[in-house]
């Protein structure tokens, strides 16, 4: 539940920058020329670019093009988030939260999140969702939390909708709704969420609140794999054993193509985003 806007995995970004030359430099990030995109991100941040600042808090924090600093990435996320890049106060509260490179503080991971939310970021306000769900640096409260999982679930944080779907499965916060939970799982499932595909593949496998259904499940294992759950290619394996070869062909098809589409969407919100 806890992220950092860490864009490695970033296939295309929009060109929307104020000049050819930040443009230029996450061209080269992007399309993972490092060697060329840190010295111009460099000459930009000293000249007070602070979407520059927060490309060498990326930089400098996973070690791409130079070698990893966090205290650089930290001193460079600080810049552009005082100067009131959401992008950089996101990271810098995910930062805190985690004790990354940084003594933990759950007030300054609160603080950095809110002026990050209050922008509008559906990242950070899942994750003050997440603080109140934990009772980090705060009360515990589960009415909070899903109140500020409703927030990002409706600027189309996957993470948030998954949460929720599980506040409905348990009933904390909200009166219990397992359908309810379930379409919400699939909504982030579709948005390329690997914990709700793999949800979904469990449910379906076990028919848990749902008709047992071993080629949905097969569906959704082969997905939460691909999108970064290699454990549930095993899962995966296990469906497959309980379909006849027509059905499994079936169900593997269903898989590339969902796969496509879900990745199609992926490309267009990171064009989006920026």
């Amino acid at each position: 539940m806890k992220r950092l806007i860490l864009a490695l995995s970033i296939a295309l970004a929009a060109m929307n920058a104020p000049g050819a030359t930040l443009a230029e430099a996450k061209a080269a990030f992007n399309r993972g020329d490092h060697a060329t995109a840190l010295p111009t991100f460099e000459a930009l941040a000293q000249d007070g670019d602070h979407e520059a600042e927060f490309y060498l808090g990326l930089m400098h924090y996973a070690g791409l093009g130079t070698k990893a600093d966090k205290a650089a990435a930290l001193e460079w996320f600080r810049r552009s988030a005082e100067a009131g890049n959401p992008k950089a106060q996101n990271n810098l509260g995910a930062l805190y939260q985690k004790g990354d490179g940084i003594g933990q503080n759950f007030a300054e991971a609160m603080k950095w999140y809110g002026k990050a939310a209050e922008q509008g970021m559906a990242m950070a306000m899942q994750s003050i969702g997440y603080l109140y769900f934990k009772g980090e640096g705060v009360e515990q409260n589960y009415d909070k939390a899903v109140e500020w999982w409703n927030k990002a679930s409706g600027r189309g944080d996957s993470q948030a909708k998954f949460n929720l779907g599980l506040m409905y499965f348990s009933g904390k916060g909200v009166k219990a709704d397992v359908p309810k939970g379930i379409k919400l799982w699939r909504e982030a499932a579709e948005m390329g969420n690997a914990e709700a595909q793999s949800a979904l593949g469990n449910i379906f496998f076990n028919g848990t609140d749902v008709d047992q259904d071993f080629q949905a499940a097969y569906m959704w294992f082969r997905l939460a794999t691909a999108f970064g759950r290699p454990g549930d290619d095993l899962k995966a394996t296990m469906a497959a054993q309980r379909l006849k070869k027509k059905e499994l062909d079936q169900a593997e098809k269903e898989a590339q193509e969902k796969f496509e589409v879900i990745k199609a969407g992926l490309i267009r919100q990171q064009q989006q985003d920026g």
